[in-house]
């Protein structure tokens, strides 16, 4: 059935005949959810609001009119996910993480040479999008390279991503015109939330595999893409860094893919425990606990045993 954009999501769903039911209920177990519980909890006036305030915003960055289902696998499930526990609307496993995050756009880029204040300098933070399948490697998806191979490029570094919903958040508490792509992430994903996903969690995503690896550092490129000189501040501020990929099998990937949750191996490591550690509120039991993780990026590593030593 095809979607046709409409001025919120409650006038989609006010059509309420079989067959929006059945692409309903055919939405929920697509992503093993009870169909029965999602149209309950949709019809429940306690979330509308707030699913409506989600999917328009979301919706934004969505250029294209798309498939009903495709529609709502990207922004609906999520948008009720957030809100709702897992046992509010079943599914196989209501202990595992219930958000459901996917690849909203996919970006790579070249480097290019500018000039600012700061002189001369190489970036690939203007990265263009990219349409259809696209190759995912150990180092990064085919196409893309950086320009400090001192601080980026290695095999942790592999994907940045940034959630859509910190581009939402920008836009409505500062008064910016952000759009998906534009903190020169390579993934944009709808869904993910920092206070959520967690250093070494692995997820599948198309025909690859790939593993947290823990935040994006904010830097002075990223202000210069989006034309605000506190940028690094405000993204410390707000702990809305994005977060890094390793790829641990690599395989092919595109807008629109699910992640499918594999494994977790430490619950309290969140991307935002760790920035909020780092950045604001030092907790030196926190910290201990991050050091165990196998492979955290030595940046990391010395931040924590630096707020350890007395």
């Amino acid at each position: 059935m095809p979607f046709t954009p409409l001025p919120s999501l409650t006038h989609w769903l006010q059509a309420r005949n079989i067959e929006d039911r059945a692409v309903l209920r055919e939405i929920g177990e697509s992503v093993d959810l009870d169909g029965d519980a999602l149209i309950a909890a949709v019809d429940d006036p306690r979330y509308s609001q707030q699913v409506d305030a989600d999917i328009n915003l979301a919706r934004t960055y969505n250029g294209k009119a798309s498939p009903a289902l495709v529609f709502a696998q990207k922004y609906l499930i999520p948008a009720l996910c957030r809100m709702l526990p897992c046992s509010k609307l079943g599914g196989a496993d209501s202990t595992r993480e219930c958000t459901m995050i996917s690849i909203h756009s996919i970006y790579t880029g070249q480097p290019q040479t500018y000039t600012s204040e700061r002189g001369t300098w190489q970036s690939s933070i203007f990265r263009a999008p990219v349409e259809g399948p696209i190759e995912l490697g150990e180092r990064g998806l085919a196409g893309d390279q950086v320009s400090d191979t001192k601080n980026h490029g290695s095999p942790s570094q592999a994907v940045c991503c940034h959630p859509l919903e910190h581009y939402v958040f920008w836009n409505r508490s500062y008064g910016m015109s952000l759009q998906a792509g534009n903190v020169g992430e390579n993934w944009t994903l709808a869904g993910a939330a920092e206070d959520e996903i967690c250093i070494n969690d692995v997820y599948r995503v198309g025909t690859a595999r790939v593993r947290v690896s823990g935040p994006r550092v904010p830097c002075f490129k990223q202000a210069y893409r989006v034309q605000r000189e506190d940028w690094v501040d405000l993204t410390i501020k707000e702990l809305r860094t994005g977060f890094y990929l390793w790829v641990e099998k690599p395989g092919v990937v595109q807008a629109g893919d699910t992640w499918a949750f594999e494994a977790r191996s430490h619950p309290d490591a969140s991307i935002q425990a760790l920035n909020r550690c780092v950045y604001q509120k030092f907790d030196p039991a926190l910290a201990q606990q991050l050091l165990t993780i196998p492979d955290l990026n030595p940046y990391w590593q010395r931040k924590l045993r630096a707020g350890i030593q007395p």
